[in-house]
């Protein structure tokens, strides 16, 4: 490799740093970037707590762990908490069939859920959004889409 290809690598790999690496090749460059691995906790654990939660009748718990914007939200909770707890007793029991990491970088993450009821017969899909929150050591529900 001449001189000014390998300072011209040296600054690639300088610049990937942690975010991916560099295979050198003959008289190319080829760079492959991936995410690094969160040190957090498996997101899927707030939202497998969340519907335990539901299932156990705890309307009012799961409710309070939902952000302003989501409860705020007259078009998915017309009247604030007995519009969220109506509509989850009528579908209860529910099962969550399954939870899909979408997305999950440093302090952000999406998963995708996918949930079963039984008084429906329906499956439902949801995206929750959550950040990571360091002074209470938990995954914050951020933003709800149904899908």
């Amino acid at each position: 490799m001449s001189d000014n290809k390998t300072v011209i690598a040296a600054a690639i790999i300088g610049l990937i740093g942690t975010l991916g690496a560099a295979i050198i090749a003959k008289d190319q460059v080829i760079v492959k970037t991936t995410s690094p691995v969160s040190t957090r906790p498996d997101p899927t654990i707030a939202v497998r707590d969340h519907y335990e939660g539901i299932r156990g009748g705890s309307y009012h718990a799961a409710w309070e762990r939902l952000p302003q914007k989501i409860k705020n939200n007259s078009r998915m909770h017309p009247n604030g908490y007995s519009s969220f707890r109506d509509w989850f007793a009528s579908i209860n029991p529910i099962q969550v069939i399954a939870l899909q990491v979408t997305d999950q970088y440093d302090d952000n993450a999406t998963v995708k859920v996918t949930y079963f009821s039984d008084s429906k017969s329906q499956s439902f899909y949801i995206l929750y959004k959550f950040k990571w929150n360091s002074q209470r050591d938990y995954w914050e529900f951020v933003d709800i889409i149904p899908i």
